[in-house]
């Protein structure tokens, strides 16, 4: 029996990414966006129930919630030839922007909305006959993705405290975006993926940044060339519960409660094809990771490699073992169905100490504002006091300290 998965997406990055995710998955189960599957091979949809109904009239439709504060976010979504494949009841949509301010998404505007999300989730999960859990793609630089998402983290455990909680989401970084309070919103954020979500998937727009310019040669990529790169590595981590593979184990099994934030890479981004070794090359390569830190300086706590297309996994294995720069401890699975519009591809899902560069960049801003008491008072207003900043400030610097505890460990 297939397992079924709810999407959420929230806030304007969520929805903006969640659109690429759908399209590209779309594109590999053969569905059009009117959510009609003619000419799509029986292995194409064997699966596809993870993420897809298939309703009465024999369409598909994902199994996704469409959140955000902000009401123009739904005309914008369905003006894409993407937008009619949704459900147009699991739209649910506040009355005004929350500015960028996680008080508001979290304790007034956001808290107003969660009643009638969660009427919309209850009901998607009551479609399901297996429900294995929710996956929820956010942005935690802006107010939605960050307030309303961690409220709404909070209360899906609650409510569904034995079901699989995933996250896809985007970190904030000042290359990409001018709004000074993110590290604010972001650190507010941290902890309750820390202690309420199964696995996170990072995506770091600093590590975006870097990608567009060294992979593509850009000044500085568009949100609509890194959202594309997000789904492709998205598309490659799902692969395997959207088509049948072979899979020697998988990174989770490997790591620890806590340290579930995961390094995502891909290859080939530039879309030429590669060879098996160098796909390895490339996904292992710091400059394909999407999170913006140095894996040379960490150590793996456990890596998964994703190989997709008509690839043999004894030639896979050998080359694991045989090219430099492959973690140690890396385990191999091959999905012979390849992403639309390639041959082959490779997905990294690495756990790597080096992680914490990420999250020590965060900090050092989170510190720099908050000494000044930056801002503040736009958080104060809306029901926060200072020790809530402090509170989280704490948890994010013992995540840094937990991953450089289990550095010192392995250096021993």
């Amino acid at each position: 029996m297939v397992k079924e998965i709810v999407s959420i997406q929230l806030g304007q990055c969520g929805n903006q990414v969640g659109l690429k995710f759908w399209e590209t998955i779309s594109k590999e189960h053969g569905i059009k966006n009117d959510g009609t599957a003619e000419g799509a091979s029986p292995e194409q949809l064997e699966s596809v129930g993870m993420y897809f109904e298939r309703n009465s009239a024999c369409k598909y439709i994902p199994r996704c919630i469409l959140i955000d504060l902000d009401p123009s976010s739904k005309d914008s979504i369905l003006s894409q030839p993407i937008g009619q494949l949704f459900n147009p009841d699991n739209f649910v949509m506040g009355k005004n922007s929350v500015g960028n301010n996680w008080a508001r998404g979290h304790n007034t505007e956001g808290a107003q909305l969660l009643p009638d999300i969660l009427t919309v989730v209850k009901k998607e999960a009551e479609k399901c006959s297996s429900l294995h859990g929710f996956q929820v793609i956010h942005g935690i630089g802006g107010g939605t993705g960050s307030g309303l998402g961690a409220l709404l983290i909070q209360k899906l455990r609650d409510d569904y405290s034995d079901k699989t909680i995933t996250t896809f989401t985007v970190f904030p970084s000042s290359k990409m975006s001018d709004t000074v309070v993110e590290c604010y919103n972001a650190t507010l954020t941290i902890g309750v993926l820390m202690e309420k979500v199964n696995e996170t998937f990072c995506f770091d727009n600093e590590a975006m940044y870097g990608i567009g310019q060294r992979v593509y040669g850009l000044q500085k990529p568009s949100f609509e060339e890194v959202n594309h790169w997000i789904a492709l590595a998205m598309s490659g981590i799902t692969s395997g519960l959207r088509f049948s593979s072979s899979s020697q184990d998988n990174v989770q099994k490997t790591l620890g409660p806590l340290l579930h934030f995961y390094i995502p890479g891909f290859a080939p981004l530039a879309g030429n094809e590669l060879n098996v070794e160098e796909l390895i090359k490339r996904v292992c390569k710091s400059s394909n990771m999407m999170v913006a830190c140095d894996p040379v300086k960490g150590k793996y706590l456990g890596a998964d490699v994703i190989f997709r297309g008509e690839l043999e996994m004894k030639e896979i294995t050998d080359k694991m073992a045989s090219t430099p720069g492959v973690p140690k401890n890396a385990k191999a699975s091959l999905c012979k169905t390849p992403p639309a519009g390639l041959m082959a591809a490779a997905t990294l899902v690495a756990n790597s100490t080096a992680i914490q560069e990420m999250f020590k960049r965060i900090s050092g801003e989170f510190s720099e504002l908050f000494n000044r008491k930056a801002f503040l008072q736009w958080y104060l207003e809306k029901g926060m006091d200072e020790t809530d900043f402090t509170k989280a400030h704490k948890k994010l610097e013992g995540l840094i300290q937990e991953y450089q505890k289990h550095h010192n460990t392995l250096d021993q």
